[in-house]
């Protein structure tokens, strides 16, 4: 039987190029080293709110994992600090999907999220706008970047009126800020900056 599936130019000449994967490669080991180079600025910058962040949140260690189909595309991400409970949450993720972008999200459910939703609330309805994206989907593991999953939140204050009562009806919470896969020089940077400025702002009502 004769097979009537062809592949075009582009696609052969993809699939006769090893030299591809070479560069995946070393692609993957830069960007797992971006990861180590940024937790080491995330441990030194945690050591800042003891007093006010959950003490099991310090026990938590820097974990890299990656995938290659996320929504068609690999992806690689840092967990930093990191608590997973079946409800309770309390990370901050970093994330390169190729292809897209880089970004970094706080991701607050269940103990954390009730314990500083005060917070949270201040946060968001005082902080300068620009550039910050809010979940707004059911699911807390979706990460691209579309007005079904999430929001900036200038829109997000204009539709919600009442922030409390939106508060009041969610089980967790994903604030996320994203950065072109051409700024990696200075992902350590802004990784840590974004990561400085929700947790300080957090803080202030916590301690």
């Amino acid at each position: 039987m004769n097979s009537r599936i062809m592949f075009s130019s582009e696609e052969m000449e993809l699939l006769s190029n090893n030299h591809f994967f070479v560069l995946k490669a070393g692609i993957l080991k830069k960007t797992s080293d971006l990861f180590g180079e940024l937790s080491e600025e995330l441990t030194n910058e945690l050591t800042h709110f003891k007093k006010s962040i959950p003490e099991e949140v310090f026990h938590s260690h820097p974990k890299i994992s990656r995938g290659e189909n996320y929504k068609g595309f690999p992806w690689m991400v840092l967990d930093f600090p990191r608590i997973f409970r079946q409800e309770d949450v309390f990370a901050y993720r970093c994330l390169c999907w190729w292809g897209n972008e880089f970004s970094f999200t706080l991701h607050l459910g269940g103990i954390y999220f009730n314990q500083l939703k005060p917070a949270l609330i201040k946060f968001l309805t005082t902080i300068n706008h620009s550039g910050i994206y809010i979940c707004v989907h059911d699911s807390p593991w979706n990460y691209y970047f579309e007005k079904d999953n999430y929001l900036p939140l200038s829109e997000f204050l204009k539709m919600e009126q009442d922030i409390a009562g939106w508060f009041r009806n969610r089980k967790f919470i994903k604030i996320s800020k994203k950065t072109s896969l051409d700024n990696y020089i200075t992902l350590s940077k802004d990784g840590c900056e974004f990561f400085r400025l929700l947790l300080k702002e957090i803080s202030n009502d916590t301690v």
